[in-house]
């Protein structure tokens, strides 16, 4: 069961707020990869700023396991550049079920319901993903 969220409850305080620096290149590109993500399209232009800035910078090399199946969650990416392959073990045995290419995300399902990572997403290429 997911945990309760009431945003009244949270004070808002601008100090805190996470902000990692980017180029202007990088800045277009992220924002270039978020406009079609669904839980992007309600943002205002100034939310979705706030999000662009607390988003960092991952690069990754082909083979290398951005979340694996059954951990705990930790951040949500959006891909930059790159092949991803997606692995889903059932009944112990890992299979592909799906690949991005040079665009999606991932991710969120382990952070929206404080479950554990629902399954492997591993590079296949080298490139980049941005964190939230």
């Amino acid at each position: 069961c997911a945990e309760a969220y009431n945003p009244d409850e949270e004070e808002d305080d601008a100090e805190s707020r996470i902000i990692h620096p980017k180029t202007d290149d990088q800045r277009n590109r992220l924002q270039e990869a978020c406009k079609e993500i669904l839980l992007f399209k309600n943002l205002d232009p100034e939310q979705m700023s706030q999000v662009l800035d607390a988003m960092f910078e991952k690069l990754v090399e082909g083979g290398e396991h951005v979340i694996d199946q059954g951990d705990d969650g930790d951040n949500f990416y959006v891909i930059d550049r790159g092949t991803y392959d997606i692995y889903v073990k059932c009944d112990g045995v890992g299979r592909c079920v799906g690949t991005y290419d040079n665009r999606g995300c991932f991710g969120e399902l382990a952070l929206m319901y404080n479950t554990p990572r629902a399954a492997t997403i591993i590079a296949t290429s080298p490139g980049a993903i941005w964190g939230l």
